[in-house]
């Protein structure tokens, strides 16, 4: 949500991907890093063997997410 705010007031990087400024970078990694730690702690209580597709793609997306916002900054 800051870094919507903060576009228009200017406060930009002009970069095509990264054009969020610091402040709205660090929250978004943290939020990030939680929904990332949320699904892998309930992953590995899971009593049933089986891991559904579906949810190979959301934990390969948090990680996606997670590693583009450290890696793009």
């Amino acid at each position: 949500m800051p870094g919507l705010i903060s576009l228009p007031f200017g406060y930009n990087h002009g970069l095509e991907a990264g054009e969020l400024p610091l402040f709205a970078e660090i929250s978004s990694l943290y939020r990030s890093s939680r929904g990332n730690s949320t699904i892998h702690c309930d992953h590995a209580q899971r009593l049933e063997p089986a891991l559904y597709v579906a949810l190979w793609y959301l934990i390969a997306a948090f990680i996606w997410t997670t590693m583009n916002l450290v890696l793009a900054a």
